[in-house]
């Protein structure tokens, strides 16, 4: 007989095959007992009585043991059935899930879903596969939505609105060109520490450059701690060490921040000191609105009131 491969059997199927087999092997043993009394029993069948009953019994033994290997025989194959059929759906559940999985590349194609491993800040992906939007995609990216998501979203929120309606109100080309160097300066720390998103960085930085620029506010941390606005970024670099993250990111951000305070507000105002950082002219042009210009006479139509359509002479007169 063909060994079959081994597989693994329910054990409904094995306690049959047992119950089988245990059956069979009493009826063996019945017929042992049978074949072997006649000769060492104390009453003996003797001449053709004996023969023919002896042929009886070898007779019915073949019949027992071709009817248990016919029996076993049909189970094992129906046991081999049973594994191809087990075969066969494995096959067929496997080609449904490459199928799902295939269609669910499909949707996120259709869809335009996109995946972290897209976005995430990699030099030499940026630098040896053109990958350029990575520059840009690394800071728009907070994580899952759950509380590290949340907080810094309204951190963000919060500071960059303090900051544009504060000390760069009017100023929106000073505001961009502020994103535009923290980002700069960012990218370049970001060859140099193991770090894949940078928008938490950012984050930080814009709340060091609002916490230096309103040196007397009072901040009150979750009800736990009154101190100056100066003091924020080092709280929540220390927050940020309690909840067991990286403080790199927080380091990178205060870093920046303090870079852009200090080329901004403290060294032009040093002796021998000077504006370093200009915005560019461009920036201007697109966001800033143009100032009016002292000497400039305007038109007729544009003067209030309009046209002067003649005074006449006075009735009378």
């Amino acid at each position: 007989m063909q060994r079959l491969p081994s597989s693994r059997l329910s054990p409904a199927l094995l306690l049959q095959l047992g119950d089988l087999i245990l059956q069979r092997t009493e009826l063996l043993l019945a017929v042992g007992v049978l074949l072997v009394d006649p000769v060492l029993g104390e009453q003996h069948v003797v001449g053709d009585a004996e023969h023919q009953l002896q042929e009886h019994l070898l007779h019915l033994f073949e019949e027992l043991v071709e009817a248990g290997l016919h029996e076993v025989q049909e189970l094992l194959c129906a046991l081999a059935d049973l594994e191809t059929a087990d075969l066969d759906s494995r096959q067929r559940l496997e080609l449904l899930q490459d199928d799902a999985l295939h269609h669910h590349h499909h949707l996120e194609e259709q869809l335009e879903l996109i995946t972290p491993f897209q976005l995430y800040f990699n030099p030499e992906l940026i630098f040896k596969h053109f990958q350029v939007w990575r520059l840009i995609t690394n800071y728009l990216f907070f994580g899952p939505v759950g509380f590290n998501f949340l907080f810094n979203m309204i951190f963000l929120y919060r500071y960059c609105r303090m900051l544009e309606e504060g000390s760069f109100r009017g100023r929106t080309a000073d505001f961009v060109f502020m994103f535009l160097f923290g980002g700069f300066l960012m990218t370049i720390f970001g060859l140099f520490v193991n770090l894949v998103f940078l928008g938490q960085a950012f984050t930080i930085m814009l709340v060091y450059v609002w916490s230096r620029r309103n040196p007397y506010v009072r901040m009150n941390f979750f009800g736990l701690l009154i101190f100056q606005a100066p003091f924020l970024p080092w709280v929540l670099m220390g927050f940020s060490l309690l909840l067991g993250n990286s403080i790199i990111v927080d380091l990178l951000g205060i870093a920046v921040g303090h870079i852009y305070f200090f080329l901004e507000d403290v060294f032009p105002n040093q002796p021998g000191g000077g504006r370093l950082l200009r915005t560019p002219s461009v920036l201007k042009a697109i966001f800033d609105t143009p100032e009016d210009d002292p000497n400039y006479n305007p038109l007729p139509e544009e003067r209030p009131g309009g046209f002067a359509w003649g005074e006449g002479q006075r009735l009378g007169g």
